[in-house]
């Protein structure tokens, strides 16, 4: 290649506006990686050729690694007017609208480039993530399967199936695949993607899934172990604390939702509050929290290093994660100590794994002192609720429906991640024991007619009237609550419960039936139920909850009075007491700073 180079510019030397000597020139300079020294040559090749389909798809490619999407698109679209065979130009297109979050396009645009290159396993594999952004989770399987056939070691075909199969409440299914994969290919996006869904696969024991975490969680720790600065924050204990929240989800969003009465209750003189949102998105809630805040930052375009320095620049006291192992944490930042002390608190529901993560903030509902032993971090009990509810703007009334004349209809608002073969075979118990009894679901994969038949086959091989279930499509947030009015009991999920739908059901005065488990993530609705005076409402275990559903449903008057009185029931408990649940919270954070203040050897002299 670098002989190449020196005849291109040799040639450019002599005839500096040579077109063919500078595209050959641009394009060396762009495949060794320098995009931006062999832009002016590509763009002179282009300028001389404006016909060849062939200088313009690299023209845009060479525009796409500088950066400029929109010229990238338009050239590539052009170049295939021309020839419209040129796969490349789809295959990039693809990544160009898939990065945009248009996955139809993205889709369209894989389909193009596999029709002129079938045996491309990855694109094939890349499909079926596509489909899976969309909803599409037939069309997603066939596509791994697909690329699966052309190389059975394709990992993103692996990842991807498992994916699709964890989405769908296929655990088993998913973790098949998933251990299919090398280890030495899973990247942390693999790792973080399958340690989140694992929490929803009862087969996998809490010791084996607490390992799980410790074993990823070590390359971060180690890895930026380097990074981790001498902290300097003046170590007294009574002083003004200033407290970081690091989150993806600082917006609509189930942890944007729960934190705006905190930030609204909080001591803001002895809190100062700093927002660290990882997500291009602001909408009405990110509002309702930076106003509250002494600092907003935006941080989704900024690199780990960057983040840690940003937290250390604000002499952070106390940095919370609300991400853990789900979408855009910044689990590094915390693993580089950015923060003398660190805490994981709502946004997760198992140990994050690292050593560098001093608290985790929960109940004694959600980790037992019996459980103690699966969590890197050491709990920090609140005494009373774990979260603090505030109801929808726009909640429509609980109906309080008469039952003695109708028939008893169960309901899951769940998505199907949670919705796994021991779920569906106790609500077909359920359902088996009650012949007059319906079954409603409500999640968005109900709507691709793949997962719908799936669900009705198999109630229709245990002998259940497809007729008696329900399947409903996602909806908006005030729908979303009506359709409450049309459900008797919900059937909570296990081992990974709900917790805002939990709320949202009581709220709307339809009670949870739930199954305590062994895990943070099947205690969830048991420590909601426990605040709400709910006891006789968690089930022990698999037999218990099956008794429990056939037992409260076969008791009309019961079931009216829990309805009727639900919505008061949850205004006063913890559950909804703001000021309270603010000042558990405070107490917290002041324990949290008193005890690193007491383990100081010596105060420094900064001063914030």
């Amino acid at each position: 290649m670098l002989q190449a180079a020196y005849v291109c510019q040799a040639a450019l030397a002599s005839a500096s506006r040579h077109p063919q000597a500078a595209y050959l020139y641009g394009r060396i300079l762009c495949n060794i990686g320098d995009a931006a020294e062999g832009k002016p040559w590509l763009k002179i090749a282009v300028a001389a050729m404006p016909k060849n389909a062939g200088v313009i798809t690299d023209w845009a490619t060479c525009l796409l690694a500088c950066g400029e999407i929109n010229g990238a698109e338009k050239n590539y679209r052009k170049a295939l007017e021309i020839d419209p065979a040129i796969s490349s130009a789809w295959r990039n297109l693809a990544d160009i609208h898939s990065a945009r979050g248009d996955f139809n396009k993205a889709s369209h645009a894989i389909e193009k480039y596999l029709s002129h290159q079938p045996e491309d396993a990855p694109a094939w594999a890349k499909l079926c993530a596509l489909h899976v952004r969309l909803n599409q989770f037939g069309t997603a399987l066939a596509a791994a399967k697909k690329a699966l056939e052309i190389d059975p070691q394709c990992h993103a075909a692996l990842f991807n199936l498992s994916w699709a199969h964890f989405l769908i409440g296929q655990t088993q299914e998913g973790l098949e695949a998933f251990d299919k994969t090398k280890a030495a290919d899973r990247s942390l996006y693999d790792w973080q993607t399958f340690l989140f869904q694992a929490n929803a696969i009862q087969d996998i024991a809490p010791e084996a899934l607490a390992e799980y975490h410790r074993d990823f969680s070590a390359r971060l720790d180690d890895k930026f172990a380097e990074y981790r600065p001498q902290h300097r924050n003046t170590a007294i204990a009574d002083r003004p604390i200033r407290v970081g929240f690091i989150s993806g989800d600082l917006r609509n969003h189930p942890v944007g939702y729960f934190l705006t009465a905190l930030f609204q209750h909080l001591d803001k003189e002895n809190f100062s509050l700093f927002a660290y949102s990882n997500h291009a998105i602001f909408d009405k809630t990110s509002e309702k929290i930076k106003q509250h805040c002494r600092q907003w930052r935006s941080i989704a375009t900024l690199n780990d290093s960057a983040v840690h320095q940003l937290v250390l620049d604000d002499e952070i006291d106390i940095l919370l994660d609300l991400s853990g192992h789900s979408t855009d944490n910044r689990l590094a930042v915390f693993a580089a100590k950015a923060a003398p002390v660190q805490a994981t608190y709502l946004g997760y529901f198992a140990t994050t794994g690292l050593h560098s993560m001093d608290y985790i903030l929960c109940n004694k509902d959600l980790i037992p002192a019996s459980e103690r032993g699966l969590y890197t971090e050491t709990p920090w009990y609140l005494p009373d609720a774990h979260v603090c509810y505030t109801p929808h703007d726009k909640s429509p009334a609980p109906c309080r429906i008469p039952q003695d004349d109708r028939k008893i209809t169960f309901g899951s608002l769940q998505r199907m991640s949670k919705i796994n073969r021991s779920v569906l075979e106790a609500w077909a118990e359920i359902l088996e024991a009650l012949p007059d009894s319906n079954l409603l679901i409500m999640n968005r994969e109900v709507e691709d007619p793949f997962v719908a038949s799936a669900l009705q086959a198999f109630f229709t091989s245990r002998g259940i009237d497809p007729a008696r279930i329900a399947l409903k499509g996602a909806m908006n947030h005030t729908d979303y609550l009506a359709m409450h009015q049309q459900i008797d009991i919900v059937l909570d999920t296990f081992p990974y419960n709900g917790t805002t739908t939990t709320m949202d059901a009581l709220w709307m005065g339809v009670p949870v039936l739930t199954l305590a488990g062994d895990r943070y993530c099947a205690h969830m609705a048991e420590a909601v139920l426990n605040q709400a005076g709910l006891q006789d409402w968690v089930a022990r275990d698999r037999g218990d909850y099956v008794r429990l559903a056939v037992d409260h449903a076969s008791n009309p008057e019961y079931l009216t009075r829990q309805r009727g009185g639900m919505r008061e029931r949850l205004l006063n408990s913890p559950l909804l007491d703001a000021p309270l649940f603010a000042r558990n919270f405070g107490d917290a954070l002041r324990g949290m700073w008193r005890k690193w203040c007491e383990e100081q050897p010596n105060q420094h002299d900064s001063t914030h």
